[in-house]
């Protein structure tokens, strides 16, 4: 039986590196070789490329589009990402409130999903995935 991860990677034909995808689910806390770079890279690099998405296919103002913007990466959004996907299951850490970290999971996700997927494959994802459901301008 798949999981809701593999199913997701499945639908927009996204890698699935097994021992890259076991660091990505892997907090400090319970390893020094963790997920903290990918991070980095969803927090930063993938949260990027939707901004330069949303600047090229969503109207309105600069102020409306950094609303926008701050609205898809809410922690609420990404809170239910985590859930919706039963992220829960893979993620790997020790001595820490897990319900206070989901979102830095995803984040790790999205990390990964910017530094190895195919750039139209990873379009589609943003699109669907991100875009679609935070449809509020």
């Amino acid at each position: 039986m798949m999981t809701k991860l593999e199913q997701l990677l499945d639908k927009y034909y996204l890698p699935k590196d097994e021992n890259e995808l076991k660091l990505v689910f892997t907090h400090s806390s319970f390893s020094e070789k963790n997920h903290s770079r990918f991070v980095f890279l969803g927090m930063f690099a993938f949260k990027g490329l939707v901004a330069d998405f949303v600047f090229h296919h969503i109207a309105g103002s600069g102020t409306q589009i950094q609303h926008y913007l701050g609205n898809v990466f809410r922690v609420s959004f990404l809170e239910s990402f985590f859930i919706r996907y039963h992220l829960r299951d893979l993620c790997r850490f020790q001595n820490i409130d897990i319900s206070q970290q989901r979102h830095i999971f995803v984040y790790a996700l999205l990390g990964y999903l910017y530094e190895n997927a195919d750039p139209d494959n990873l379009e589609k994802f943003i699109f669907t995935e991100i875009i679609s459901p935070n449809d509020h301008l």
